[in-house]
């Protein structure tokens, strides 16, 4: 930066346009160049960050909709599992019920 201040422009008489040295006018074109091509890298650079920033939004929104859908199985499920547990408690009680009935039936009939 302080080479660059260090430029000493002439004016040329009955001219609008000033006069550098030869090695000033190449440093200054060197840097304008490397300044061109670093804004056209960062600008990539922020389309990609950009990009991925909206592939992670989309990707959370899928997430959170999976999660919902899961919790929609889960909630069938456990459903599903009640209804299954109380089917097996009422056949269980039916059982038992039969085999008290048999038991009875023995004791009355004075069988073993």
């Amino acid at each position: 930066m302080r080479s660059i201040e260090k430029i000493v422009a002439t004016s040329i008489p009955f001219s609008s346009k000033v006069a550098v040295e030869r090695e000033d006018f190449d440093r200054l074109s060197t840097l304008a160049k490397k300044y061109v091509t670093a804004e056209k890298k960062e600008s990539k650079l922020q389309k990609a960050v950009d990009a991925a920033n909206k592939l992670i939004a989309n990707l959370k929104a899928e997430i959170d909709s999976l999660k919902q859908e899961i919790s929609d199985y889960k909630s069938v499920h456990s459903k599903l599992r009640a209804a299954e547990l109380e089917r097996e408690n009422t056949e269980r009680d039916a059982a038992g019920r039969q085999a008290k009935q048999r038991k009875t039936n023995k004791s009355v009939l004075g069988l073993r």
